[in-house]
């Protein structure tokens, strides 16, 4: 007689094959940020088995600081007194990084193709943005490729520097303010009231983009860059003004004289208002009233004084 053996026959636990090396790591800010702080990057980098230079892209992408070599340099020199940075903590930024597994690939913010135009665009708002946050130094080329997801590399193929970069910014604020101005200016319909909005729009525009524009100016770079276009703007702003005049009876190199007076007091009432020493509606109530005050002056005297060939006549 046989015996009758009955064998129960379970399903095998699923099994991880993947090699240790070659499993996703996890780690959080904080930690990563301790790690780089402790020993070099490339120490650090091949215990997590990743490049120094993925590393450190890691590092840049999360907004961690970590130490340069020279840094090292004086640790093992016993003279290191250089204090760490701190560590931000940016808004909506995840507290976890991913260390890819050697061999792939790191997940990546998805890139968006953009025109020429829409990607130069997009690195002017970036800087703006930084700069009006931070100031004109914190706006370097590899914290605004961190801002928007690209490379430093890739910025330098839309802006060769960053002085060029900042140019750019101030022109395009400088031209954006005079378009505004003059579709005011156009809104008056006789010389009193052109010159009374070309005054108001002026203030209103720096009141808006003043504190940006004072930033760009005072880099030596921006000024070079916009010296003799700045000029130009500011002799066309001196003609106009000096047409205005003439309409009401000024004479012509009395006008023009008149017009470079009142444009540059314009202009130094604007920079008052951008440093804070006077509100806005301060700043158009004195210098209308200076203005409009000295324009009836020029008027009154035009209007008194003979003109060449009523004089011939009275002769």
């Amino acid at each position: 007689m046989c015996e009758e053996w009955h064998i129960s026959v379970r399903s095998p636990e699923p099994v991880d094959d993947t090699p240790k090396g070659a499993r996703d790591r996890t780690i959080s800010r904080r930690d990563l940020y301790e790690l780089v702080w402790r020993q070099p990057l490339g120490v650090n980098a091949r215990s997590l088995g990743i490049t120094s230079g993925a590393l450190a892209k890691i590092c840049d992408r999360m907004l961690i600081p970590y130490p340069s070599g020279r840094y090292w340099s004086k640790v093992r020199a016993g003279r290191s007194e250089t204090r760490r940075p701190l560590l931000d903590a940016p808004e909506g930024m995840s507290e976890e990084i991913v260390i890819p597994a050697e061999g792939r690939s790191g997940s990546r913010r998805t890139r968006t193709r953009l025109s020429v135009d829409a990607r130069r665009s997009q690195i002017s708002e970036a800087a703006i943005g930084i700069i009006v946050e931070d100031g004109l130094h914190a706006a370097t080329m590899k914290r605004i490729a961190r801002e928007i997801g690209l490379s430093e590399g890739h910025i330098y193929n839309y802006f060769k520097s960053q002085a060029e970069l900042l140019v750019h910014i101030a022109r395009q604020e400088l031209n954006e303010m005079n378009t505004i101005q003059q579709a005011d200016i156009r809104l008056g319909r006789d010389p009193w009231s052109r010159l009374t909005l070309a005054t108001v729009s002026y203030l209103h525009q720096v009141a808006s983009r003043g504190p940006l524009l004072q930033l760009l100016l005072a880099h030596p770079d921006v000024r070079r860059g916009l010296r003799s276009e700045h000029h130009d703007q500011r002799i066309l702003g001196n003609y106009a003004t000096a047409a205005q005049l003439e309409e009401l009876g000024v004479e012509k190199e009395l006008a023009f004289n008149a017009g470079l007076i009142l444009t540059n007091l314009s202009l130094r009432t604007g920079k008052v208002l951008t440093m804070g020493k006077i509100s806005l509606i301060e700043a158009e109530r004195m210098s209308l009233a200076i203005i409009l005050g000295a324009i009836e002056d020029l008027v009154r005297n035009a209007e008194a004084e003979p003109r060449p060939d009523q004089s011939a006549r009275l002769g």
